[in-house]
């Protein structure tokens, strides 16, 4: 029995023992330039380049703990006598090895623990020699394995089978039982910390109130968090408690003065603690280091332990004295390492100098200082990164005034390997200052300079807080004068306590390492925190903010715990990225800590997280090496790269927003996230009101879909088509209720080597509004296309507020936001907050054509019915495309309401310059119409020889905005070009929304009436009239009546002139219709005269009607001053009876005139409600009760719009 139609597939059985599945391939073949392109139904091509160009499939199946095995047989096949084109790199020149690529029809990917699912990947082609094998059915069978599990979160991925199985949570975590308040405390330097009455007070604690013999001393950050999935289950709950010296006098349950706790703090230094991953095997040689891991923590140099007051501590052992061999040194490692450079500007990796050659420079030196050396014989280590694969180095290596030299290679296909290399000295080194001289002797060498290490004998006398290490456990003395504290450090979370013995003269150890104690340390920081508190809880949308973006979280907190679709009574969280680190990596900011509680909070809240918004940017920079007055790593990033050329700028070092919320290990994420990059608290208001006034706001934008497109040109190329293809292929699958706005640039021609035409177009497009937009072909991080169509610069002169798109980057680098101090098109084309986008997808490293159009097509396909805009991400991230692509902005915004519908009833043949009417079975609140002239079928032909067909809309003949009213008046021009036209309506009722187009056929028809437009020209809401004054620049609103409505086909159909100017302004494209009208619009634009203050200027508008009655407005306006007010005085002055006070505005306002004597005493008023240009006030010399004034003189001080002007009067009778 059929149990469910999906397209192409069939689901025949679905059981918990096996999935029976029928596919039939459905496929097109077009021809481009000759080049036959197969198109799949249900697939895309994102095959690397040397790939053969064939489209495959791909469906999600849910699976049991075990997993599944997938078994079929093709049913059908049929052959194309075709040969497929192979998938080039369009960044790169040169050509491509053809890659024998004969995939089996299907196959199944598995991902998950006990929770799984399954890609099912069908390819239904295969090359033959220079045919297409094409397996038209194939039956599909996938037996299960194990018992069925599900998530607990709500995940968008469609998947084909039914969901079964109990729901599984991961590792719950139970509240501790006992113990009272935490203290965070941090610090940077190993040594020995003392904790006393003052660090208490310092948390804001009384210490009266703390029993010092009840505090427990803890500590949880062991090392770096590592990638794999599998860590994430080997970290321990709560932080462990160590072992601590307790010195209490009293025990009287309060903490004295001269009471104190001691205890062994570590710190973050390390190769040990900072290793995340091994690289693939390969052949390794011996000087090349085969892990990535690094000295000094990436992310920070502060670690952290924890007090927890009121629980039972570990007291610290203290060991005994006893024999051994008296030892006075031992080998000690000085480590000297500067994170200065990152060449690459992305990675975990930081250098401390370069060397490229060819070049005048081939060596670094570095100034180092030894202490307590005891011998002469040393050992240098030091590390370096290559960039050359299979690269012969020849490095000198001299410390002062001695030098040896090393012959190395970097391994072969592995880029920016650190090679290692350690030679011994007889002599050379210095007690003091000394010189290290790396030095590279080839033609040609990259080479990137990491550290050295200098082992040498060190005196144990010169060690005041240190460590002394020896290679092996054995009986010891450490000869020594008695220090503040000595302990065995074997394990530095569990460290004893030594006696020092007089007689020996030293302290006796049977371990390997000692810590020497002179001087106790105090804490950088101490604060009242809660490594608790994010073990319960629930959220249906879940922020994790900057700690100085609470307020801004909060308020998008308050209005998506109203508006989240799809949820009836959302609830919402904020979540403070401090609070993250000391709940899930021990208060340590390790990014590892946002996947950790992502993960925790999917299988054990309840709700659990169904968004995930990033508030804050993040950047490769995560200690604020570069030395910016306020670092920018507020939410971190996630990047698994440690490449440190910069040739990783198109490709190495991802930066992988996905990973967080990646919970199988499948590199794709099960719930949306999406990230905003404000970096002040102004930028995060700013963006949050950006993003609830969008919500609010309909109009005729939501409309309309912009989409942009590159043209053939490039560095290497004149006949690159392919980006106009996509751009039109993605365009088809746009619901037929949004008019697609297209900006080719194919279309526009050239002016030098740029394209300004298209930058204007697309620009006013942008400014006009629409609900989604893409673009297709190359860019980067600070602009599109090779002709700038659009720069990092331009998005400052953005003025779409509230009609923002959700706007697709298909290009390289756009999204490339990690750099600190720096902005990308992608982040701030979302964060700039007087327009842009809503929403950015935008990739932070190269892409390619297919995967491109993969991922833009089934975000496009999904758009409509996905519940938010992070839904849809998810949806296209999941089946196809690379995660280096990062969502900007909150996942769960909403794109579309809920949807409702309505019955029309219109007429289904529309003549030119007649009135036509729709009738609703409801009355909207509001509603939008947009009227176009049939499509337009066109061809280009590139000069290469190439060519590709592609639809542009027809022009707009209507577009109007209704409110409370189930009927809708409109027409269209008299000559309209016949054929098949589109009235597309959107409209809102309460929260619901509808959408339709209706297809009608247009005709043209004689006009029906000969009067011209009504045309005025306002300032400031004032009519002008002629001579009316005007400042020099300004925004002049132009109304215009018709009864036949105005034509707004083409922008030359409003035109206007300034002073004469020979470039008219054309802007009948920019008309708006008044609410509920179709006779009535206007049109606003900024003007700027070149004149002097009273100089004379005109203004010239000429305005085209539906009839093709032509209207014109000719006006003189006289240029004012600056001033709102201007050109007082009055007549006669002096006065006997009478007198009028003359004064000019620039625009309607109130007018207050106060009469003065000279003593300073107001004797008579007036307010008036003045009007633009001149005004009067008459007088008659009477004060404000009517009597008359003597002789003198008096002021008259007139008041308006904030400016105050005082003139003098006098009075003679």
């Amino acid at each position: 029995m059929i149990l469910l139609l999906l397209g192409t597939i069939t689901v025949i059985s679905d059981t918990p023992d096996s999935l029976i599945l029928l596919y039939n391939a459905e496929y097109t073949v077009d021809t481009t330039n000759g080049i036959p392109h197969i198109k799949l139904t249900d697939g895309e091509c994102d095959l690397p380049p040397g790939y053969p160009e064939l489209p495959y499939a791909v469906y999600f199946v849910r699976l049991p703990e075990g997993g599944g095995n997938v078994e079929y047989k093709v049913l059908e096949k049929t052959n194309e006598n075709i040969t497929p084109p192979v998938v080039k790199n369009v960044y790169r020149d040169g050509e491509y090895r053809t890659v024998d690529y004969k995939p089996s029809p299907v196959k199944i990917e598995v991902y998950g623990k006990r929770v799984k699912k399954g890609r099912v990947i069908i390819n239904p082609f295969v090359k033959t020699g220079n045919n297409v094998e094409v397996r038209k059915k194939i039956l599909i069978k996938i037996r299960m394995k194990g018992n069925w599990f599900r998530e607990r979160y709500k995940t968008p991925v469609k998947f084909i089978n039914k969901i079964r199985g109990r729901i599984v949570s991961l590792h719950p975590k139970a509240m501790p039982e006992k113990g009272g308040m935490w203290i965070r405390l941090k610090f940077t330097d190993e040594g020995v910390y003392r904790i006393d009455r003052s660090v208490i007070e310092e948390a804001g604690i009384n210490p009266e109130l703390v029993d010092p013999e009840k505090i427990e001393v803890r500590s949880g950050y062991r090392r770096v968090f590592r990638f794999n999935l599998a860590f994430y289950d080997s970290l321990k709950e709560l932080p462990e408690k160590i072992p601590a010296i307790y010195h209490v006098e009293n025990h009287n349950g309060r903490f004295d003065d001269g009471e104190y706790i001691l205890f062994y703090g570590v710190s973050l230094e390390g190769f040990e603690k900072n290793i995340f991953k091994r690289f693939p095997d390969y052949n390794p040689r011996p000087w090349t280091d085969t892990l990535m891991r690094f000295y000094y923590n990436p992310f920070t140099d502060t670690n952290v332990y924890w007090l927890r007051l009121d629980g039972e501590p570990l007291k610290m052992n203290k060991l005994v004295s006893g024999d051994g061999e008296p030892v006075t040194s031992f080998q000690d490692t000085m480590h000297f390492e500067k994170d200065s450079l990152n060449f690459s500007r992305s990675g975990l990796a930081w250098t401390w100098g370069c060397i490229v050659l060819p070049s005048d420079e081939n060596t670094i030196q570095k100034k180092f200082h030894i202490i307590g050396l005891d011998g002469t014989r040393f050992t240098l280590r030091t590390g370096f990164y290559t960039i050359i694969s299979g690269q012969t180095h020849h490095v000198t290596l001299r410390v002062n005034d001695v030098d040896t030299t090393i012959t190395c290679m970097s391994p072969l296909g592995f880029y920016a390997e650190r090679l290692i290399l350690e030679t011994d000295f007889e002599s050379g080194l210095n007690q003091g200052e000394n010189t290290l001289t790396f030095s590279v002797d080839a033609d040609k060498d990259e080479v990137y300079f990491d550290f050295f290490e200098i082992i040498y004998t060190r005196a144990i006398s010169d060690i005041h807080n240190g460590r002394v290490w020896f290679p092996d456990s054995g009986d010891r003395v450490i000869k020594t004068d008695k220090r503040n504290l000595a302990l065995g450090i074997d394990d530095p979370y569990n460290p004893k306590e030594l006696t020092y013995s007089e007689s020996s003269g030293g302290y006796y150890y049977n371990g390997k390492g000692i810590f020497l104690c002179d001087s106790l340390l105090k804490p950088l920081e101490v604060k009242i925190a809660n490594p608790v508190s994010l073990w319960n809880g629930g959220a249906d949308w879940l922020c994790i903010a900057g700690d100085m973006f609470t307020t801004q979280a909060n308020k998008l907190a308050e209005w998506r715990s109203k508006h989240l679709k799809g949820f009836s009574n959302p609830e919402v969280k904020v979540v403070n990225i401090s609070e993250v680190y000391d709940n899930f990596s021990y208060g340590v900011a390790d990014p590892g800590a946002i996947k950790r509680f992502l993960l925790y909070a999917s299988q054990n809240w309840s709700p659990p997280p169904s968004y995930v918004l990033l508030l804050g940017k993040g950047t490769y920079d995560y200690k604020n090496h570069t030395g910016l007055e306020r670092s920018e790593n507020i939410i971190p990033i996630h990047t698994n790269g440690a490449d440190v050329g910069i040739f990783t700028l198109l490709s190495r070092n991802p930066t992988d927003d996905v990973w967080y919320v990646d919970f199988d290990g499948d590199t794709r994420p099960e719930i949306p996230i999406g990230r905003v990059t404000a970096t002040t608290q102004e930028e995060a208001e700013e963006w949050v009101e950006k993003l609830i006034e969008y919500e609010k706001s309909p109009g005729l934008w939501r409309q309309k879909a912009l989409i942009l497109a590159d043209d053939e040109y490039t560095s290497s190329s004149s006949n690159e088509l392919l980006h106009t293809r996509d751009a039109e292929n993605t365009s088809r699958y746009l619901p037929d209720w949004l008019k697609p706005e297209k900006v080719y640039m194919v279309l526009y021609p050239f002016e030098g080597n740029q394209k300004p035409t298209a930058h204007r177009d697309f620009m006013s497009r942008l400014s006009s509004g629409a609900i989604i937009g893409f673009f297709y072909g190359h860019g980067n991080i600070y602009q599109l296309t090779h002709e700038k169509v659009l720069t990092l610069d331009d998005i400052s002169s953005f003025s779409n507020w509230r009609k923002c798109p959700f706007f697709y980057f298909a290009t390289c680098n756009s999204g490339y936001f990690e750099r600190p101090g720096e902005r990308s098109l992608g982040d701030y084309f979302t964060l700039y907050p007087d327009g842009g986008s809503i929403i950015s997808i935008a990739a932070t490293r190269a892409t390619y054509p297919g995967a491109n159009y993969a991922l833009g097509r089934t975000i496009i396909q999904n758009i409509a019915t996905s519940p938010t805009a992070g839904d849809a991400y998810v949806a296209g991230i999941t089946r196809y495309g690379d995660t280096t692509y990062t969502f900007f902005g909150d996942p769960a915004t909403i794109l579309f309401k809920e949807f409702f519908d309505t019955t029309i009833n219109a007429p289904d043949t529309l003549l030119g310059n007649r009135i036509y009417s729709m009738i609703l079975s409801v009355k909207l609140d509001r509603a939008y119409l947009i009227v176009t002239e049939k499509d337009i079928d066109t061809t280009y032909e590139s000069p290469a020889g190439g060519s590709i067909n592609f639809t542009l809309s027809g022009d707009e003949l209507f577009r109007g905005v209704f409110k409370n009213t189930d009927t809708i008046k409109f027409t269209v021009p008299f000559d309209v070009k016949s054929g098949w036209a589109k009235v597309r309506l959107y409209g809102i009722l309460g929260d619901r929304e509808m959408r339709k187009t209706i297809p009608v056929y247009m005709r043209s028809a004689e006009p029906v009436e000969s009067n011209p437009p009504v045309i005025t020209v306002n300032f400031e809401g004032d009519e002008l009239k002629e001579l009316s004054p005007i400042p020099k620049e300004g925004t002049f609103t132009i109304k215009i009546h018709d009864e036949s409505g105005i034509d707004i086909r083409k922008p030359q159909n409003v035109s206007v002139s300034l002073n004469g100017y020979s470039h008219p302004l054309y802007i009948g494209d920019r008309v708006e219709f008044y609410t509920g009208s179709y006779k009535n619009g206007f049109i606003t634009f900024d003007y700027s005269f070149e004149s002097e203050n009273g100089d004379t200027v005109f203004i010239d508008i000429y305005a085209l009607d539906n009839a093709g009655n032509v209207g014109r407005k000719f006006l003189r306006l006289v240029v004012a001053p600056e001033n709102t007010v201007w050109g007082i005085y009055n007549y006669p002055n002096p006065m006997s009876e009478k007198t009028t006070f003359i004064f000019h505005l620039l625009k309607s306002m109130d007018v207050e005139l106060i009469i003065f004597s000279v003593t300073g005493k107001p004797v008579w008023k007036k307010s008036i409600n003045g009007v633009a240009g001149r005004n009067y006030i008459h007088w008659n010399g009477t004060d404000m009760y009517g009597r008359k004034l003597g002789n003198g003189v008096y002021y008259y001080v007139l008041k308006t719009g904030g400016v105050k002007k005082i003139k003098k009067l006098v009075i003679v009778r």
